[in-house]
């Protein structure tokens, strides 16, 4: 398997939506290699190969609530960041499949985890 940490020929185009400024720089720092990240509201429609959005509370989003998005963003991962998700829980189990994203991580979320479930979602690196 090729190392998760190991960047991309080319950059890829990552979106934080609705995210702070700690966050911001967190995930602009561990994914720096793999291309900007750029903040930006959920509900632009910048083009990104890539979406992690800060969801607080996953249990009070609406039904569909981030089927939303994921449909402004055809074919773009949605991975889904929150300090209320126990850090055991499956990144791509029942909740992301309720939730309609790709994955979903614990804030604050271990370096490792993100790196490995970028790495899934972008596929190995060019």
């Amino acid at each position: 398997m090729d190392d998760p940490r190991r960047p991309p020929a080319r950059p890829h185009r990552i979106a934080l939506l609705d995210g702070d400024a700690a966050l911001l720089g967190l995930v602009s720092a561990w994914l720096a290699d793999w291309g900007p990240v750029v903040a930006q509201p959920s509900g632009a429609a910048t083009p990104a190969d890539l979406l992690l959005v800060d969801v607080p509370f996953p249990r009070l989003v609406a039904p569909g609530g981030l089927h939303e998005l994921a449909r402004r963003h055809p074919g773009v991962p949605v991975i889904a960041l929150s300090p209320t998700v126990f850090p055991g829980i499956r990144r791509r189990g029942e909740l992301a499949r309720r939730l309609g994203v790709a994955a979903v991580l614990p804030k604050p979320v271990p370096r490792e985890a993100l790196l490995e479930t970028v790495h899934e979602l972008l596929g190995a690196p060019r």
